[in-house]
Formats: C-alpha cells, structure tokens, sequence
C-alpha cells in the first residue's frame, strides 16, 4: 500500500540509539538502527562528546546498522577529517552490506578499519566507561 504525501510528512523524527564505550586509547560508537538526514543533529552531538574524550583513537562500530545514507556518511567523513587535523584516528567498523555500499558510492571506503584490528566494542574483562545516549525529550 502506497502512503501518501500527508503521512509521510507526519512521520515523528527518528531517535538516535547509540551506546558510547571508552577502553584505553580507543572510544568505540556503537550505532544501530537506521540513520538519515532526521538523525544527523543527534549524530553530531554523539560524535562531537565522543571526540571530546580526548582518545586518540574513535571507531564507530556500525554492525547493528540497518541503514544510512549519505548525509550520515558526511558526518563520518567530516569526523575522519577533523581527527585527521589533530593526529587522531577514525575508523567505520563492521558496516552492513548495504551501508557499506552507501560508504563506498560516497567515496569513504577508506574509513572502514581492516579485518585485523582487535575487536574493542564486545565486553571484555577490563573496566570500561560506558554513556548511552539519551534521545532529546525524553
């Protein structure tokens, strides 16, 4: 069944659900969901804390990923180049295939780290600092 102009204009904004996990040197972002233009505000801020911890490093890990388009990998690119600036690292892990291939018809395929980087976004025995974030509202 087809929507019409009237329902999709009435659709509520998209939550962002992210859980932010700092271990070591590295601040991993986890993201899941689906993200497009609506949740890029939510994105930055996300971003903008997780680069405010002063790590050098910050993987946003998007294994739980449904969907992204490129107004989300803008922001991703963005990130890389601000870190870039500051002699930091970012990286994209585990994108699905779908938003892998968002990923690279933008052009940042770079971003995705290689298979062989340790894995810091499963729980582990060492202590970590863990913030989810909060959608605005509620």
């Amino acid at each position: 069944m087809a929507r019409t102009r009237s329902s999709l204009r009435e659709r509520p904004a998209q939550a962002l659900t992210s859980l932010t996990v700092a271990d070591g040197d590295t601040v991993v972002v986890q993201l899941w969901g689906e993200h497009d233009g609506s949740t890029v505000p939510l994105l930055s801020k996300v971003l903008a804390s997780a680069v405010g911890l002063d790590h050098p490093n910050l993987v946003i890990d998007l294994s739980r990923v449904q969907f992204i388009n490129s107004a989300t990998v803008r922001i991703f690119m963005e990130s890389s180049e601000l870190l870039d600036q500051a002699d930091r690292t970012f990286a994209l892990r585990a994108p699905s295939r779908s938003a892998r291939r968002v990923i690279d018809l933008c052009g940042a395929g770079t971003l995705i780290e290689a298979a062989s980087t340790p894995d810091t976004s499963t729980v582990g025995t060492r202590s970590r600092l863990v913030w989810p974030t909060v959608p605005e509202g509620t």
